[in-house]
């Protein structure tokens, strides 16, 4: 995780403050880009690959849900090492 040395300096409510914040920006960004994919999968292939591969469009709507399941799962998984790790060192 990028934040890993700036998390690893605040303890307590800066900690819990930063977490969040990082965590709703990080969910924004999944969300919009989410959604963008899902609006736009069909057009962006038939534009890039032609009209003969637009049914690559439902697998690229299906796998771009996974984003936001990634950014949910490595953010709850990293607010556990840091809490651990910050634990260990208090």
């Amino acid at each position: 995780n990028v934040f890993f040395p700036l998390f690893t300096q605040k303890k307590g409510d800066e900690f819990s403050f930063l977490f969040k914040k990082v965590f709703y920006y990080s969910l924004s960004i999944s969300l919009l880009l989410t959604t963008m994919i899902a609006i736009a999968s069909k057009p962006f292939i038939v534009i890039l690959f032609g009209s003969g591969f637009e049914l690559v469009a439902l697998p690229l709507l299906i796998l771009s849900f996974l984003i936001i399941k990634e950014l949910v799962y490595q953010s709850i998984d990293s607010f556990i090492v840091f809490r651990e790790f910050s634990n260990k060192f208090i």
